[in-house]
C-alpha cells in the first residue's frame, strides 16, 4: 500500500506544473520538520510513550466507543506508569524508619535519655513504646583500638565512610555496655548478601553463648574461644551467633551458597545443611578464621597441654621482615574431617585406644602457607616511610587481609566480602550416595501354599448344596 501511495503521489507530481510541485514539496517539508519538532517535545515529556501505549491498545482491542476507550486506556497507562514506586516505598518504610531510629539512638547519651524521659510528651511516649529496649550505654575500654583498625582497612584497601565508621564504634560501644562480661571488643569484618549484609564483632570472655539445644553438648569449648555478634546495619541490635557445631562446619565445607542477610532463612542444598542461615554464617566464620587467622611469628606462645598466650618478650619486625616467607602463623582453630578440634577417642573390642581421625593431632600454632598470600607495602610509592605498613590479601579467601604496622607495633586481621572461597576448579556440588543393593533373598524360604481348607464345614451336605 505505501508504494502504491508513493508512485500515485509521484504520477501525480509528474502532471502538475514545475511552480506547484515545488510548493508542495516545501509545504512537506516544513510540515516534515514541525512533525518531527513536536515528536522531541512530546518525548522530552514522556508524553510520546503514554500516548503510544494507549492507541496500541485501542488498535488491538478496536472497540465500539473508540474515543471512550481511548481516555479509559490513557488513564490506565497513566496510572501504571505512576504506581510502581509505591510498593517499594511502602515496602522500605519500616526498614528507613528502623534505620533512623536506631542511628539517632546511638548518639544520644544517658542525659539526654533521661531528659526525654523527664519531659513526659506524647511523642516521646509513643517512641518510648516502640522501643524493645533501652540501649545500654557505651563502655570503650574493652575495644580494640578501633581507629587504628580503620587505617589498617584502608591500608588494605577498604575504606569506610567516615559517619559510618563513628556510628559502627558507637554501636560496639553500645554492646560492650549491654554485656559487661565481655572481655574485649572488635570489628571482625563484613559479609555482603544478596538482600542486605552482616556487620560481623568478635568477642572474648563474658558467659554469654550461642542458643542452647539438643547438639550444644557437641560443640567444643577450643572452638568456641570467641562469640560473634552480627547486625544489618550500624544502630542496628547486635544478635548473638550460636556455638559452632562439627555438624555445621562438615556440610558448611560442601556447599556452596550466597547469604540472604536473613539469619532466619533456610539454607537449602545438598548435603542438607542442620540449621538456618545464622549457623552457616558462624560455620564460614570459623572456616575462614582457621586460615586467615594469622598473627606476626611469636606474637603467641604455646607449651603442650597449655593455653596460647601472648608472648611478653615479642618485637615486632620491620616490614621487609614482615614481607619474608617465614614471619607469619596461624592461631585459628583448625578442624578436622568431622569437624573438631581435637580427635574423639574411643576404644575398639580389644580395649585399644583409637583416634577419629586418625593421626589427627590439635595443633594451635601452625606455619602458614605463603603461596597462598598475596604481599605488598603500604604506600608503595614510599616503601620507607615511618608509617609503613604491610598488607596480607588471601587468595583462598579473596576479602580476608592481615595488616601489620612496625610503627605503633600492632596488627590485625578482617574480611569483607560474600564469605565464598576460591576454588581452582570449578565447583560441582556432591553426587547423592549410591543406591543401596538388593536384599539378599537367598536364605528365606517361601511359605508353601495352603491346600486345606482350614475350616472345613460341619456338615458335607451344606458344601454339596
Amino acid at each position: 500500500r505505501a508504494t502504491g501511495a508513493v508512485r500515485a503521489a509521484v504520477g501525480e507530481a509528474r502532471l502538475q506544473p514545475a511552480g506547484q510541485t515545488r510548493d508542495r514539496t516545501a509545504g512537506a517539508a516544513a510540515t516534515m520538520s514541525e512533525l518531527e519538532e513536536a515528536k522531541a517535545y512530546l518525548e522530552g515529556n514522556d508524553l510520546y510513550s503514554q500516548l503510544s501505549e494507549a492507541l496500541l491498545k485501542v488498535l488491538t482491542e478496536r472497540p465500539d466507543n473508540a474515543v471512550e476507550a481511548f481516555r479509559q486506556v490513557l488513564a490506565n497507562v497513566e496510572k501504571e506508569a505512576t504506581e510502581p514506586t509505591e510498593p517499594i516505598k511502602a515496602a522500605n518504610a519500616h526498614l528507613v524508619e528502623k534505620y533512623s531510629k536506631g542511628i539517632a539512638r546511638l548518639h544520644k547519651s544517658e542525659a539526654d535519655e533521661e531528659g526525654e524521659g523527664e519531659n513526659g510528651s506524647e511523642d516521646a511516649t509513643a517512641e518510648q513504646s516502640e522501643e524493645t529496649e533501652p540501649l545500654s550505654p557505651p563502655r570503650g575500654e574493652v575495644l580494640r583500638d578501633f581507629e587504628s583498625d580503620m587505617a589498617a582497612w584502608a591500608a588494605a584497601g577498604i575504606v569506610l565512610e567516615s559517619g559510618e565508621a563513628l556510628k559502627l564504634h558507637l554501636s560496639l560501644a553500645r554492646l560492650a555496655g549491654a554485656d559487661t562480661s565481655i572481655a574485649s571488643l572488635r570489628l571482625w569484618g563484613k559479609f555482603l548478601g544478596r538482600h542486605g549484609v552482616y556487620f560481623v564483632a568478635e568477642g572474648s570472655g563474658g558467659e554469654v553463648k550461642g542458643e542452647e539445644d539438643e547438639e550444644a553438648e557437641q560443640a567444643e569449648e577450643k572452638a568456641n574461644k570467641f562469640n560473634y555478634w552480627v547486625c544489618s546495619f550500624p544502630g542496628d541490635s547486635w544478635t548473638l551467633l550460636p556455638q559452632i557445631r562439627p555438624s555445621t562446619v562438615v556440610v558448611a565445607r560442601q556447599i556452596r551458597r550466597f547469604l540472604t542477610g536473613r539469619l532466619d532463612a533456610s539454607v537449602q542444598g545438598y548435603p542438607a545443611f542442620p540449621g538456618t542461615e545464622k549457623d552457616f554464617v558462624r560455620a564460614q566464620i570459623a572456616l575462614i578464621n582457621q586460615e586467615c587467622a594469622i598473627a606476626p611469628k611469636s606474637y603467641f606462645t604455646f607449651e603442650e597441654g597449655g593455653d596460647v598466650e601472648l608472648n611478653e618478650e615479642f618485637a615486632m619486625p620491620a616490614a621487609a621482615d614482615l614481607m619474608g616467607d617465614d614471619s607469619w602463623e596461624q592461631y585459628g582453630s583448625a578442624f578436622s574431617a568431622i569437624g573438631r578440634v581435637d580427635p574423639v577417642i574411643s576404644e575398639d573390642e580389644e580395649g585399644n585406644e583409637v583416634s577419629n581421625p586418625p593421626d589427627w593431632t590439635f595443633t594451635p600454632l601452625r606455619d602458614v602457607n605463603m603461596a597462598d598470600w598475596d604481599r605488598r607495602v603500604y604506600p608503595r610509592t614510599i616503601p620507607e616511610a615511618s608509617g609503613t605498613k604491610v598488607v596480607l590479601r588471601s587468595r583462598r579467601w579473596p576479602g580476608a587481609y592481615a595488616v601489620a604496622s612496625p610503627a605503633t607495633k600492632s596488627w590485625t586481621n578482617f574480611y569483607v566480602g560474600f564469605g565464598q572461597s576460591r576454588n581452582e576448579i570449578q565447583f560441582t556440588p556432591p553426587m547423592p550416595p549410591p543406591i543401596q543393593k538388593e536384599a539378599d533373598v537367598s536364605g528365606l524360604k517361601e511359605q508353601e501354599d495352603v491346600v486345606e481348607d482350614p475350616n472345613p464345614p460341619e456338615n458335607a451336605e451344606e458344601v454339596e448344596e
